[in-house]
């Protein structure tokens, strides 16, 4: 913006025309968001200057685009400017009367040092914006207490956002402090309490000596005060305080629960609200304080929960109803909202329940109960609200037993939070459980009380779906008097709940997803009860209906149930051989209907269509019909329409190849060549998520293919070998799991082939898990089990890459220069190699039908090393030996015991290292050798001392802290003892 721009808006402002001066500081505003640079001082002033002559317009218009104006403008002027600018608000807010601009001044103060506090990161800056603050409050009493207000709000802004440096020498912290506390005894009630709220913040965030002075004062000023609003403003102070510093308010935490305890059933709403407020913030931040006082704190919280003075709650019927409630349920579900939320605007007694309810969940999550108590006390008390009159009381009464019934979930064990179906014995579970005939008969005579209530509604269904993740089988005997709501929520209008802010955390945008997220957690269960089948069979169409729905995520949802629901039928059906013959029409029309929709454009959608086809034909390939399955078949062999379609197609075909699919395998087996046919090119792509859920299907046809198509299957290993290439240190196990599931696919001419660069590539690859290895190892099982007559082929390979790691090694650490000191053995390399021989092994023996032996080593174990490559494969037989030991494979023989000790003994630091850990494996498998191993380690003085008491410590490893042999333990601690 140029000096011309400038001073041409500053003619423009001073027109006589109205509409000039509008147009001038509108253009000034559009043209302040765009610019970046820095104004030039001069130009700065003078903008500035302007625009507080603005603020005095006669037009509201104008005053407010001023009062923008100089929220942005600060960004573009120094410093020096702003603080002026500041100050010179101050100073005319401090010179007006009553009437004649101060508010509009005011305003634009309270705007321009909020934006400044919140954007500046040099705060000691922010700090001299105090002064002119100060100094403009103590000169202006007698304005009007809105012009006031504002100016606290700017002084709070301050003391918020640079509140450690007011403090340092200099700076205006005692300034502030003595404003605060002289306006704590003005006489209007809004000035005082403006005052103390900063005078709170003060405390907060100027620390030290001060701190603890203003927290004195406000302290005292509540102990003293006789009048109940004043002492609700002070208290509020003090919660406010405890919240941010509840360190800095613990010693007068005791005082403020005894004195508040004796009066907050008696005083009026301002006050009882300030004091549930202080025992919940109490509660929450000092709960061992709370703790002897807690039963009375419960008192207080049940008696604010229930007081409603004004209204007396009829006592309806309770029961649940099994008659023709269905229909009448049907109507009650609208799209509507009730119009008397609020009926009763002069009715504060609501703020009171509210803060009992809130006092109560947080003594629900606190330790101050246990979560069984929790339930049985808090639980019974909160069901009793469920039919409260107040939409936002009743709101947080749902959503404060919801909240109880997530705590619960919590305490159970790990085990069942991985593993939703299993039971677990826990008795604040089995109090839920219990309490679950009065939460439903509440629920239900609440929704049928406030029937447009939809967030009522909402919440009820959440309550219910966090019952049944606590125990799957909570609401089976009461399914009678719930599936009545669930078929009107499905059927009904799509409709969502002008959502409180209590309940936007637990509940979804929309009705239907809520009943259908209940569903969700209903079906995620090991067993199906006559009862909850009945439902089932009851609502089916129902969420066959929602699949056409035109609202977001209600489709894929609906889908996402129908196929939990599908795998809960086949799992009764197989495994307690349920009948559920009477679905399969429904499973049929879903899959038609899912078929019908596979080409949607909604993303979501069409992933929820592919898995729930995907499992259609899992659970019911066997049943569905041949054209249904050939439809789902080729869908999802069909991988086209860009990544993210390609990935979900192919998750849907891994659902429908699982190991538990009905699909029948001829059905598989003669998919098989046009999968492989869509694999091999995804293989070679650098998308990671396709490409290993890519290798998961490799591995799902493992089992249903043969080397009827080996051109495929060999393309398919190259594949996987060039994914292993990719990251050849640590490939995804996927991959390892893949290439053992398809090498056993192709031609044993092609295994031959690949033995040269697959056993290099895999021989660098560090296993870093169970997982890991396993894969490894079963890459060289399924070799040596499936192609025996090259076995000896693939060991040449396996010593040859071990060699060459070793002898590089070995250069490394005889180098004369640096090179020596930065020499590692082979570790994983070693592993790798003995892993894989190890397991080539394990399955050669098993395809030639013999029992397992070391004869495979043989020609590894010269008595004495001679030279560096005999040194390489003794480290190696010697490793082979450790892990067969481990895995108790090797058998208990003197004659490898006594070559153990002989090798621990070897004039070679490497095979010293080596027998160590096969000998101490080999006596950890055999803990009653690990006296003798003992004994011969601490007598020994020789070369073999230090590899014999390595020895002992493997064999500690293995035989108490991986085999738990307390017996061995004990023995070895009284000899070690005794040594």
């Amino acid at each position: 913006m140029s000096t011309n721009e400038c001073r041409e808006f500053l003619r423009k402002v001073k027109n006589a025309d109205q509409d000039i001066r509008s147009m001038a500081i509108s253009d000034l505003l559009s043209h302040l968001n765009t610019l970046t640079a820095t104004l030039p001082k001069d130009d700065g002033e003078q903008y500035t200057n302007a625009l507080i002559e603005l603020l005095l317009d006669a037009q509201s218009y104008v005053q407010n685009l001023a009062t923008e104006c100089l929220g942005q403008i600060f960004k573009l002027i120094d410093k020096n400017t702003t603080l002026a600018t500041v100050t010179n608000i101050c100073t005319r807010v401090a010179q007006r009367s009553s009437t004649d601009g101060a508010s509009a001044l005011s305003v634009a103060l309270r705007v321009m040092v909020s934006r400044v506090a919140e954007s500046t990161e040099d705060k000691s800056f922010v700090t001299k914006l105090a002064r002119p603050i100060v100094s403009a409050l103590s000169k202006s009493k007698e304005l009007p207490a809105d012009v006031n207000i504002d100016m606290f709000a700017a002084l709070s802004e301050v003391v918020e956002s640079a509140g450690s440096l007011l403090a340092i020498s200099g700076g205006p912290a005692d300034a502030i402090q003595a404003l605060l506390l002289d306006y704590s005894t003005h006489r209007n009630p809004n000035l005082v309490r403006r005052a103390f709220a900063v005078l709170g913040k003060f405390v907060v965030h100027v620390t030290g000596e001060r701190s603890e002075n203003a927290l004195n004062t406000i302290f005292q000023r509540y102990q003293d005060s006789t009048k109940e609003s004043d002492t609700a403003v002070l208290l509020g102070v003090l919660v406010a305080i405890a919240r941010q510093r509840p360190a800095c308010i613990r010693p007068v935490v005791p005082s403020i629960i005894d004195s508040e305890l004796k009066t907050v059933n008696e005083c009026d709403t301002d006050l009882r609200v300030a004091s549930l407020l202080a025992f919940e913030t109490i509660v929450r931040h000092c709960p061992e304080l709370a703790r002897e006082r807690s039963s009375e704190i419960y008192a207080a919280a049940i008696k604010a929960a229930k007081y409603d003075p004004s209204y007396n709650y009829e006592d309806g019927d309770d029961d649940l109803s099994t008659g023709d409630d269905g229909d009448d349920l049907e109507e009650e579900f609208g799209d509507e909202f009730d119009e008397d939320i609020y009926d009763d605007h002069d009715d504060t007694a609501w703020n009171i329940r509210t803060g009992g309810v809130r006092l109560l969940g947080t003594l629900a999550k606190s330790d101050l109960l246990s979560p069984t108590d929790a339930v049985e006390k808090i639980g019974s008390a909160l069901i009793g609200g469920f039919k409260e009159r107040v939409d936002v009381v009743r709101v947080e009464v749902l959503t404060t037993y919801a909240a109880l019934l997530d705590t619960v979930k919590a305490q159970l064990s790990p085990e069942s939070e991985a593993t939703p179906t299993m039971e677990v014995d826990n008795a604040a579970a089995d109090a839920v459980v219990q309490q679950a005939p009065q939460v439903v008969s509440a629920l239900i005579s609440s929704v049928k009380q406030y029937p447009k209530s939809t967030e009522t509604k909402q919440l009820a269904f959440a309550v219910l779906s966090r019952i049944v993740s606590i125990r799957s089988s909570a609401l089976d005997s009461l399914l009678a008097g719930i599936q009545p709501v669930v078929s009107s929520a499905l059927v009904a209008n799509d409709s969502a709940g002008a959502l409180q802010m209590a309940a936007t955390s637990i509940v979804r945008t929309n009705l239907k997803l809520d009943v259908l997220e209940f569903l969700r957690t209903f079906v995620a269960r090991s067993s199906l009860s006559d009862a909850a089948d009945e439902l089932l069979f009851v609502i089916k169409d129902g969420i066959k209906s929602n699949v056409s729905s035109k609202t977001a995520q209600v489709p894929a949802t609906a889908f996402s149930v129908a196929g939990d629901i599908l795998t809960l039928l086949r799992l009764a059906a197989d495994t307690h051989s349920r009948d559920v013959s009477r679905y399969i029409a429904w499973v049929q029309g879903m899959a038609t209907l899912a078929i019908s929709m596979a080409n949607t454009n909604d993303s979501q959608l069409r992933v929820s269509v592919y898995n729930f086809i995907g499992t259609a034909i899992c659970q019911f390939g066997d049943i569905v019909g041949a054209a249904v399955v050939d439809q789902v078949l080729s869908i999802l062999t069909t991988w086209k329409n860009g990544t993210a379609n390609v990935l979900a197609l192919i998750n849907a075909l891994a659902i429908a190849l699982s190991l538990s699919t009905h699909l029948p395998r001829e059905r598989i087996v003669a998919a098989v060549p046009l999968i492989l046919e869509q694999i091999d090119p995804v293989l070679r792509q650098n998308e990671v998520k396709v490409y290993l859920s890519a290798l998961g299907i490799v591995q799902s046809l493992s089992g249903y293919g043969d080397r009827t198509t080996p051109e495929a299957n060999e393309r398919i290993m190259l594949g996987v070998i060039g994914i292993i290439e990719k990251s050849p240190t640590s490939p995804p196990v996927v991959a390892l799991q893949a290439l053992a599931s398809v090498c056993i696919q192709v031609s044993e001419e092609s295994i031959k082939k690949s033995s040269s660069k697959l056993v290099p590539l895999l021989s660098v690859v560090s296993v870093h898990d169970k997982h890991g290895a396993g894969a490894l190892e079963h890459v060289y099982e399924a070799i040596g089990k499936n192609f025996p007559s090259i076995t000896g082929q693939w060991k040449s390979e396996i010593l040859g890459s071990w060699k060459l790691s070793y002898d590089s090694f070995d250069k490394q650490r005889s180098a004369k220069n640096n090179d020596a000191i930065l020499a590692q053995f082979p570790t994983s390399a070693l592993a790798n190699a003995a892993r894989s021989l190890l397991a080539l092994f394990i399955g050669y023996y098993k395809a030639v039908g013999q029992a397992w032996t070391v004869d495979f080593l043989s020609d590894l174990w010269p008595t004495t090393p001679k030279s560096k490559s005999e040194a390489a494969f003794t480290c190696l037989a010697l490793r082979v030996l450790g892990y067969a030991a481990a895995s108790g494979l090797l058998a208990q023989e003197p004659a490898i015991e006594a070559e153990l000790y002989a090798y621990s003994e070897s004039s070679n630091d490497d095979v010293r290292n080596e027998a160590a850990f096969a000998l101490g494996s080999y006596v950890g498998n055999y803990a009653d050798l690990l006296s003798t191993l003992f004994d011969n380690a601490t007598a020994s003085t020789g070369i073999g001392a230090t590899s014999k008491l390595l020895a002992v410590k493997a064999a500690l490893d293995l035989a108490i802290t991986t085999k738990r042999n307390i017996a061995a333990a004990d023995a070895m601690w009284a000899q070690i003892s005794a040594y």
